[in-house]
């Protein structure tokens, strides 16, 4: 999933790599109607945090979410392969260690 989704391994290390694409589906900025946002908010019961362009006329042109989840499954499968070395870690250390 990770090797999938960051195939250079640029995301966790450098703020901007040569794929564009790839950074925009990396950002916390997402573009994203309020609507939709308001719909979430409410769904989940949390605020939004958006940035909302307007015309001299106050009508929303575009919309940004500013708390947008990037990469949300593989931020999740980090987390549990990180947990899982941590418990080989541990394991290792038992046994080596003789529980020492």
């Amino acid at each position: 999933m990770v090797s999938g989704s960051d195939p250079k391994s640029t995301y966790f290390r450098y703020p901007v790599s040569s794929n564009e694409t790839q950074d925009l589906k990396e950002s916390i900025v997402q573009k994203e109607s309020l609507e939709s946002m308001a719909e979430n908010s409410k769904a989940s019961g949390k605020p939004f945090k958006a940035f909302v362009y307007v015309d001299s006329d106050y009508n929303v042109q575009e919309s940004y979410n500013l708390d947008a989840s990037p990469l949300t499954d593989i931020l999740i499968a980090l987390k549990e392969l990180n947990d899982f070395f941590k418990r080989v870690h541990v394991a290792f250390r038992v046994k080596l260690t003789n529980g020492n």
